[in-house]
């Protein structure tokens, strides 16, 4: 059966973007090979917005534009160091989440990781945004010279009828030549949240040596803006109706997927994700796995356990996000934007919790948690599509 497996946080996020007018919420492909069934996109600009509101109407503060430089840990409390162009600040607290994806502060509290560099690094990627284009003539080109994979209909604001939101394409012959040539494969996803526009395009990569190095990002950074102009370029030479495509801007940053790794209390195996395992301590589901031919079993959904977000050694700190399964598989389950958001909800949720009952997230009864979660509209259960607990 079809099973609804995320509410809370990430549910609010969408229910917020549809009101806003960012969104056109939860629509069901048209076409999807490979992928997932359901599809929901999010128009990037006002969605920033919603966000910065979102957290600020908590009375949380927030502070753009700086780094973090250093950390340690003095008795029961964190020391980070952050830099901006104020200087050097530090920020003292009880507890720390890392959502950094690169794990900047646990890292420097010493908290053991794995750093995904040389042979072990992937690609880095820089998505775009183009005017001058029509998915619809891109589809009808692409069914004739290549293999659409992906379309998604929905209405979007100030329109009357459905059109292309999303569409995915392998594209084929002297196309696939020419891309190779700016060092991209010939695959290709688009996304259309606006009015006459591609909000987000996705075909961009380069292979970095260490995901770390300032000197190799921005390597990357060079060439993937290439790339990007360049298949703009491919796109207006080979597809009728698509002669103004031109690219409007890039993403603000590197897409980077892979960096550090940390050791946390539960090194989630394979299985636990093929076999749509659920946990005593779940804090969420993932139902998708981002890599070519792996499925979950029975179309089933895998539960994230709370303990693979406490890192090894240091007391007092989470990790959230892509940090946290050095395994190819459960990594490619869990780096993506709704786990990532059910593991940010359940993190801040522990990290309060144990200030409040006087303990640290490594010893919080994960049922209080778990209870404390279900209350906040969190869906920590799902026994539709239960399997088994290890």
């Amino acid at each position: 059966p079809k099973v609804k497996i995320a509410e809370g946080i990430p549910q609010e996020i969408v229910d917020r973007a549809v009101a806003a007018g960012a969104s056109p919420g939860h629509v069901e492909f048209e076409r999807s090979l490979g992928f997932n069934s359901v599809f929901t996109g999010l128009e990037p600009e006002r969605t920033r917005l919603l966000l910065y509101d979102m957290t600020t109407e908590t009375g949380a503060a927030v502070l753009l534009h700086a780094y973090v430089v250093r950390a340690w840990t003095s008795g029961d409390r964190h020391i980070v160091v952050i830099e901006s162009k104020a200087g050097r600040e530090a920020v003292v607290a009880r507890q720390v989440i890392d959502a950094t994806g690169d794990g900047d502060a646990a890292a420097a509290l010493g908290a053991p990781f794995e750093n995904f560099s040389g042979p072990k690094a992937w690609f880095t990627s820089l998505t775009f945004r183009v005017a001058g284009i029509g998915l619809e003539a891109v589809r009808d080109w692409m069914e004739q010279h290549g293999k659409v994979t992906q379309i998604v209909r929905a209405k979007k604001p100030g329109r009357a009828a459905s059109e292309i939101i999303r569409l995915s394409v392998n594209h084929e012959g002297a196309m696939r030549e020419e891309a190779a040539k700016l060092g991209m494969g010939n695959w290709m996803a688009l996304t259309s949240m606006g009015l006459d526009e591609i909000t987000h395009v996705n075909c961009t990569g380069r292979k970095v040596v260490d995901n770390l190095d300032p000197a190799d990002l921005t390597a990357s950074e060079v060439v993937l803006r290439k790339q990007g102009q360049g298949m703009a370029a491919l796109l207006a030479k080979h597809i009728p109706g698509c002669a103004d495509c031109r690219v409007v801007s890039h993403s603000p940053t590197l897409g980077v997927r892979l960096s550090r790794i940390f050791k946390t209390e539960y090194e989630i195996p394979r299985a636990d994700v093929l076999e749509g395992r659920h946990h005593a301590d779940g804090i969420g589901f993932v139902s998708f796995v981002d890599i070519g031919d792996q499925w979950i079993k029975d179309a089933g959904c895998f539960g994230i356990p709370y303990r693979s977000l406490v890192p090894l050694q240091v007391e007092n700190l989470l990790v959230t996000g892509r940090m946290i399964s050095s395994d190819n598989v459960v990594f490619q389950t869990t780096r993506n934007m709704v786990a990532s958001v059910e593991m940010g909800q359940a993190a801040g949720t522990a990290a309060a919790l144990a200030l409040k009952a006087g303990t640290t997230p490594r010893k919080l009864d994960p049922a209080l948690l778990r209870d404390t979660l279900r209350r906040d509209g969190a869906k920590v259960d799902c026994p539709e599509l239960e399997r088994r607990r290890p």
